[in-house]
C-alpha cells in the first residue's frame, strides 16, 4: 500500500484516438491508496502430489486505487462522472513524483 502527495499524484484520462492517444490532466490526487494484487495461475494436477504448482510469469495482475483530490476543471469531472455513469473503460495514465507512470485501461466504479 502506497500513499503519496496530490502533487505528486496525477491522473490523466485518454482520448481513445489511434494511432496516438492523447491524454488530458483530470486532476491532482491529495491523498491515495493504492494497491497491487497479482494472482498466480493455478496449474495444479494429479500428477503434482502434495504440492501446488503455480506457472511462472503469468497470471492476473490488477491495480486498485482510491484517492481524494480536485479536478482540474468542469470538463475533467464530466469525464470522470461519465466513465462512472456509463460503465465505460478508458485508458488512464498515473503519474508519480518520480514520473514513473501506469498507463492502462482502468474502470471507474465509484
Amino acid at each position: 500500500m502506497t500513499t503519496q502527495k496530490g502533487s505528486l499524484f496525477i491522473l490523466k484520462a485518454g482520448d481513445g484516438a489511434t494511432p496516438v492517444e492523447n491524454f488530458t490532466t483530470v486532476g491532482g490526487v491529495i491523498t491515495a491508496t493504492m494497491t497491487i494484487n497479482i494472482q498466480p495461475t493455478d496449474i495444479t494436477n494429479l500428477e503434482s502430489g502434495e504440492w501446488r504448482n503455480l506457472q511462472t510469469g503469468v497470471g492476473t495482475k490488477f491495480i486498485n486505487i482510491s484517492g481524494t483530490g480536485l479536478f482540474t476543471d468542469s470538463d475533467s469531472e464530466e469525464i470522470i462522472r461519465n466513465s462512472a455513469f456509463s460503465n465505460i473503460i478508458r485508458n488512464y495514465r498515473i503519474i508519480f513524483g518520480n514520473q514513473d507512470y501506469r498507463q492502462g485501461p482502468f474502470q471507474i466504479t465509484s
